[in-house]
C-alpha cells in the first residue's frame, strides 16, 4: 500500500504556512534589528496574548497612529457636511469627466474618495484612481499619496477585495509605493480572518520592492501565526 496522500487543502495550507514563514526569514538580520527595539517588541508581546485568545483576529494589529480611521472618518464628516445635499451632483460631475477625457485634479479625487459611502460609488473612485494615475504617474517624488486613502475607505466599507484588486494591478504600479497601504490592507484581511490574502498582499510588496518596516514584521509574524494553527488542524 501506498502512503496516503495529503488532502489538497492540507498541502495548501502548508505551502502558504511555508512561504510566509521563508518571506520572515529571507529578511533575519532586518528582522533582529526590528525586534531589539522596544516599540516593537511591547508590540509583540500584546500581539502574541491577543492571537492566544478566541477574539484575537478581530483586534487591530496595527495602532491608530498608522490605521487613522477616526481621522479619516472625521474628515468625511467634514466633507459631508460642506456638500451637504451636493454629493450626487459632485459624482456626476466627475463622471462626466472621465467620459470627456478631461483631466482630474488631486482635489478631486480626494474629495471623491471622501465622499464616497457605497459599494457602487467605489467603483466610480476606482475609475478615477485609474485615470489620475494614468495622467500622473511620472509626477515628480514627494506628491500627495492617495493609496492609504483608499485603502481606508475600503477598511471602513469592508470591501477588502477591492483593495487587494487595485494593489496587485500592474496598471497602477506606483500608486501604491508607500508600506502604509500594505500595511493597513494586511491588518484589514487579518481582522477578516483572510490570512492567506493578507500573505499574497505581503508577498505582493516585497514583489513591488516595497521595503518593509517594524509593522511589516508584525504582521508577517501574524499571518505565519494563524497559517501554521490552520496547518496544524490538517496534520
Amino acid at each position: 500500500r501506498g502512503e496516503r496522500s495529503s488532502p489538497p487543502c492540507s498541502l495548501l495550507v502548508r505551502s502558504r504556512a511555508k512561504m510566509a514563514t521563508a518571506v520572515v526569514e529571507g529578511s533575519n538580520r532586518l528582522l533582529r534589528e526590528g525586534i531589539r527595539r522596544s516599540l516593537l517588541c511591547r508590540q509583540l508581546a500584546l500581539a502574541s496574548s491577543c492571537w492566544k485568545c478566541p477574539q484575537g483576529a478581530k483586534r487591530y494589529l496595527l495602532t491608530e497612529d498608522i490605521l487613522k480611521l477616526h481621522e479619516f472618518q472625521q474628515q468625511k464628516l467634514v466633507i459631508g457636511y460642506r456638500l451637504y445635499g451636493e454629493k450626487d451632483t459632485y459624482f456626476s460631475t466627475i463622471e462626466e469627466k472621465l467620459m470627456k477625457n478631461k483631466l482630474i485634479l488631486k482635489d478631486e479625487l480626494k474629495m471623491l474618495i471622501y465622499l464616497c459611502q457605497t459599494e457602487s460609488e467605489l467603483e466610480v473612485v476606482k475609475k478615477v484612481i485609474y485615470r489620475y494615475h494614468a495622467e500622473n504617474k511620472n509626477v515628480a517624488f514627494g506628491e500627495f499619496k492617495f493609496g492609504p486613502l483608499f485603502i481606508r475607505l475600503c477598511y471602513e466599507l469592508n470591501l477588502e477585495a477591492a483593495a487587494v484588486e487595485l494593489i496587485k494591478d500592474q496598471a497602477l504600479h506606483g500608486f501604491f509605493s508607500d508600506r502604509t497601504s500594505f500595511n493597513i490592507l494586511m491588518d484589514l484581511l487579518f481582522v477578516k480572518g483572510h490570512y492567506e490574502c493578507a500573505l499574497d498582499v505581503l508577498l505582493e510588496m516585497k514583489r513591488q520592492g516595497v521595503k518593509f518596516n517594524k509593522e511589516t514584521y508584525l504582521l508577517a509574524f501574524a499571518i505565519c501565526y494563524k497559517l501554521v494553527i490552520l496547518f496544524k488542524k490538517f496534520c
